[in-house]
């Protein structure tokens, strides 16, 4: 369908998408169907609009999120100058939600029982006399099988250690990461990866069969939804833009976590009290401080291959390429009006210097004839005087 057609135009209309943040849609006003614009200036600007600044905006969003959470995750664990812990640094973006636990954004969902050695089988290595993992009280049964975004994940608890099960999940794909924290708990991070409608969820965790997941303390039970934690806000509602400390942090500094803290040994054995409790080492200590800047060089983005400064140089790369290819597709398109500006000239158009030439002709042989006649008069006139 065109704008217009002989002599009856084809009126527009605009309509707010509700989907694409209540901007307008070109329709036509007849029937109401999008009108399909492929070049132009419109169609940049619509491209613009609706797909290069959006993804810009979002992979900022991402690289704030990723920040945030893996800074966080450090800060809650050390210890203040007040004594206080497990306070964030940044504000968390927390909220709570009902229904199927869905997480839309870097969220973590942390395992509540450590693994003492991760490169061991979950069950412990019976070959030593040490206790290790689940040795004291093992799964039951060994072998069993979990589900995490409808993709099942089996395991031999005599064979399989945690690092072969953070392997196994991060090979498949499903738009997770799955990691062990500073303290060996099992961590899923939802990713910008994975199913396509799904960006930034983790919509299903649960024990097919056995018991892994629950034992982790992933899970609250055998019942779905059965994920723990909290549903965080997706990174469209502008993480990037509303990145900021914490109110508890500008309200009282004594409380930014710079101490690692250490396990409590009341009885001053080396041996650690039982339950394990953790106390701060005391003002001077910034080990925590120096963990949270070492983060700079930490492989948390872009499930675990980049670190933070690497993933803003990408964006940054791949806004100046974009940036590159528009200028190149405008000086080409520029060049090719030229050329079929000056072939309809060349074919249609008025060359003022070839007008010139052609009128200068033409005056020169005005003026031959103009000599050739007043030649044949005089000639004339001689013959028509020679009678007489």
């Amino acid at each position: 369908k065109s704008l217009v057609e002989n002599d009856f135009i084809n009126p527009l209309a605009l309509e707010r998408n509700v989907d694409n943040d209540f901007f307008f849609d070109i329709k036509w006003s007849d029937d109401n169907k999008p009108v399909k614009i492929v070049n132009g200036q419109l169609y940049g600007l619509l491209v613009g609009r609706d797909s290069v600044v959006p993804n810009l905006m979002e992979q900022m969003d991402e690289l704030a999120l990723g920040i945030m959470n893996r800074v966080n995750e450090l800060h809650n664990t050390g210890f203040g100058l007040d004594g206080s812990t497990g306070v964030n640094f940044f504000d968390s973006f927390r909220q709570k939600n009902s229904g199927v636990f869905k997480v839309v954004s870097l969220d973590i969902s942390s395992g509540s029982e450590s693994i003492n050695d991760p490169a061991l089988p979950l069950n412990g290595d019976l070959t030593n006399t040490t206790t290790d993992n689940y040795e004291s009280d093992p799964l039951s049964p060994a072998s069993g099988s979990f589900i995490i975004n409808r993709t099942t994940f089996n395991y031999d608890a005599g064979v399989d250690s945690i690092n072969d099960i953070i392997q196994r999940i991060n090979s498949a794909d499903v738009g997770v990461r799955a990691r062990l924290d500073d303290y060996s708990r099992l961590v899923i991070e939802a990713t910008p990866t994975g199913y396509a409608d799904k960006k930034y969820n983790i919509f299903s965790i649960e024990d097919s069969s056995g018991e892994l997941m629950q034992r982790l303390g992933l899970i609250d039970s055998a019942v779905p939804p059965n994920i723990t934690g909290i549903v965080h806000r997706p990174p469209e509602e502008g993480a990037a833009k509303f990145m900021a400390v914490a109110a508890d942090i500008l309200n009282e500094l004594n409380k930014i976590a710079a101490d690692s803290g250490h396990l409590k040994d009341s009885n001053d054995n080396a041996t650690p009290d039982s339950p394990p409790v953790w106390v701060p080492n005391g003002a001077g200590d910034g080990s925590q401080a120096i963990a949270i800047a070492q983060l700079s060089n930490d492989l948390s983005m872009l499930r675990g291959n980049a670190t933070f400064g690497d993933f803003y140089k990408s964006v940054v790369a791949e806004m100046g390429v974009q940036s590159q290819e528009a200028q190149r597709l405008v000086e080409n398109q520029t060049l090719l009006k030229t050329q079929l500006v000056n072939r309809r000239e060349s074919v249609s158009g008025i060359s003022l210097d070839e007008e010139m030439t052609n009128m200068v002709k033409f005056q020169h042989g005005y003026q031959a004839s103009a000599r050739v006649i007043q030649t044949m008069n005089d000639l004339i006139e001689t013959i028509v005087n020679l009678i007489r």
